[in-house]
């Protein structure tokens, strides 16, 4: 295997590298070309001043067979895009090349070689360079039909290693189908955390890639709500100017002209409150400043919520296995489900974007993660029984506290407790009244803080204080339009992602829409269903039915896939159409997935057939495209915000080892 990836490596991505073998030092055109008046020649040292935003070099005349130009020019920029124009035997008019890069760190010498297939005979070279104005820079040697030297990449080769093995190990007469999940087993149990080990690592890699620009991101709204609970108020303090009290309506930000707004806050009644979840402050960032006087940073909380998140995951499908696996299913299960539940696209968009705007929405999850983990370790526990539900009911509470919206995921625990508390007579009886209580003790006090603090800012016990956001948008007039709900759950869970043949290979998806009145869309990069594989296994849930019902889980399956389209309806009516919001959804339609999964397992290892293994080989196939397109969505341009723009280093790197073939 590591000879094939070895041959991978040479064979295909240094293809261009083995079509210019015979080329030597090729010839050397520098002087041939002529360098625009944009250019001033430094005649002291032989460099070049940039006077404007672009300069071009040409050449006439070359009349030869080019297979590539080298290109060695140094410039000040991390980044310098380089267009080529050619005229040919096939185009007399002069036609426009793919946009090059010329690097200055990393990837710098692969950079410097550019493969050309032209029509016949090169008859004009024209390159466009876009500088930055009074940059200095240097040519130093321009050739043609040059041997480009082989780029041996050792994190390529083991990205290729490692596919290849990964595949290996799970043909049919791999030794891992062999060791089935066993709770009780200390090396199993070493073994999950250290492979949790490994993608915390990544997600925190994923986390830092970009996190100088995160950083300087706006959202400081919860440092003020953060100073006024310190002072014993609710109302954030800041200055509201006379005009906007004297605007008819303050809500539409065309009336703003010349009046100073507090973007993304909401405004009622002549003061500014924080309509985001106040559960991170209570949590984290109140008693950091009760207790040290600093306030914590944004991503200093999102990294602690991206942890939480992560080791929850794999908490959660542990309870997963212990309850519906039997001992039947194999221990890779595991680790497989737990990344494919904390990796979604969904979640990783949020661990790559570590600012304000996410932090109630990764908050939410985690505790979802936790709370779910927690009650489904109460139901198998006898000892701690009644500490597991009381933390897993205050951990599922409080996500009203993050995503209002996501607390209908406390609904399933109907069906989840429904025989113990039917059948079975084990809860919500006399006998066993510290449990019931500790489930719903919870609930009780965090409902009643909430209603509190809606009451004493909205005037209303359920209001969260969205619709007084000053924004894009009035929303106070959006209302509830169910024409919004088709083009927003499709968008939400079936829009198919954008792949293209380029780097980074992901793009942000066609949103499509005849509504006729104002739509909230920002992107999505896909819908959930398309983006997240293993989530199609829901779609078993009726034609499994008996094997469900009989293992006590499709009661929970079918109310999961009920929450993911009513989740879906909320945040697409009420909302918009954005792609952070997929992750209020997207644990509605993973939960049932991970638990089918498990259950057909068990169902079908013991019969050692083909279903068995046609099921593993689509769980290794779903792990490897989560990951896949996880990665590749860090360089995807969404929106405004690049990775091209904000941190070219990292993506031109990028783009030389897994886009340049």
């Amino acid at each position: 295997l590591l000879l094939l990836a070895f041959l991978t490596e040479v064979g295909l991505f240094n293809l261009s590298s083995i079509r210019t073998l015979r080329g030597g030092a090729g010839i050397e055109l520098t002087d041939r070309f002529s360098v625009s008046e944009e250019a001033v020649y430094n005649a002291a040292d032989g460099s070049y001043t940039a006077e404007a935003e672009e300069f071009t070099m040409y050449m006439g005349e070359v009349n030869a067979d080019i297979k590539n130009l080298y290109i060695d020019m140094d410039f000040e920029d991390i980044a310098v895009a380089d267009s080529i124009y050619l005229t040919d035997e096939g185009n007399v008019l002069a036609y426009k090349l793919p946009e090059h890069y010329l690097l200055k760190g990393r990837g710098k010498e692969d950079s410097q070689y550019v493969t050309l297939h032209p029509y016949g005979k090169v008859k004009t070279i024209k390159m466009v360079f876009q500088v930055t104005p009074g940059e200095s820079f240097r040519i130093n040697q321009i050739s043609m039909n040059v041997s480009k030297p082989f780029q041996i990449e050792p994190l390529r080769i083991a990205v290729i290693y490692g596919v290849f093995v990964f595949a290996a190990i799970f043909r049919r007469k791999s030794k891992l189908h062999q060791i089935a999940f066993r709770p009780e087993s200390g090396r199993q149990w070493v073994a999950g955390v250290f492979i949790m080990g490994i993608f915390l690592a990544l997600a925190t890699g994923a986390f830092r890639s970009n996190l100088e620009y995160w950083t300087g991101m706006g959202g400081n709204q919860y440092h003020a709500l953060t100073r006024a609970l310190s002072e014993g108020h609710f109302s954030l303090d800041y200055s509201v100017p006379d005009e906007l009290l004297q605007l008819e309506n303050p809500y539409d930000m065309n009336t703003w002209d010349g009046i100073d707004v507090y973007w993304d806050n909401a405004f009622y009644n002549g003061k500014y409150y924080c309509y985001f979840g106040i559960t991170p402050v209570l949590l984290l960032y109140l008693p950091c400043y009760l207790l040290t006087g600093t306030l914590l940073q944004n991503y200093t909380v999102s990294l602690i919520f991206l942890i939480s998140m992560i080791t929850g995951s794999f908490y959660l499908v542990r309870q997963i296995l212990k309850k519906w696996g039997d001992g039947k299913v194999p221990f890779f299960a595991w680790p497989l489900l737990s990344v494919m539940l904390c990796f979604s696209e969904n979640y990783f968009f949020l661990y790559m974007r570590p600012y304000f705007y996410n932090i109630p929405i990764i908050g939410a999850n985690a505790l979802t993660v936790w709370g779910l983990g927690l009650w489904l370790k109460g139901m198998q526990t006898e000892k701690g029984k009644g500490f597991c539900y009381f933390l897993g009911s205050l951990c599922m509470a409080l996500v009203a506290g993050c995503r209002p919206q996501m607390v209908l995921i406390s609904f399933l625990a109907i069906p989840l407790f429904w025989d113990i508390v039917i059948r079975k007579r084990e809860l919500f009886s006399k006998d066993s009244i510290k449990e019931t209580l500790a489930i719903c003790i919870p609930y009780i006090a965090v409902a009643g803080f909430l209603m509190y603090y809606n009451y004493a800012r909205f005037g209303s016990i359920f209001d969260f204080g969205a619709n007084y956001n000053m924004t894009t948008n009035d929303m106070t007039r959006r209302g509830f339009n169910l024409d919004r709900l088709g083009t927003g759950l499709f968008t939400f869970l079936f829009q198919p992602p954008n792949i293209v043949s380029t780097f980074p290979y992901v793009r942000e998806a066609l949103i499509s829409s005849r509504y006729m009145g104002r739509v909230v869309v920002e992107f999505v990069l896909g819908g959930i269903f398309m983006t997240n594989i293993i989530t199609l296994l829901n779609g078993l849930t009726f034609s499994v039915r008996d094997v469900l019902k009989r293992k006590g889980a499709w009661a929970l399956s079918a109310a999961c896939l009920c929450l993911t389209i009513i989740l879906g309806c909320i945040d697409a009516t009420i909302a918009g159409i954005l792609q952070r919001y997929t992750a209020d959804i997207v644990f509605a339609a993973l939960f049932p997935a991970c638990i089918i999964c498990c259950i057909l397992l068990g169902e079908l290892r013991e019969k050692a057939g083909n279903g068995y293994y046609i099921l593993c080989n689509f769980m290794a196939a779903a792990f490897l495209m989560t990951l896949a397109f996880d990665f590749f969505m860090m360089f995807a341009n969404t929106g405004a915000i690049t990775m091209e723009g904000t941190n070219p280093e990292l993506f031109f790197y990028m783009q030389t080892i897994f886009g340049n073939i």
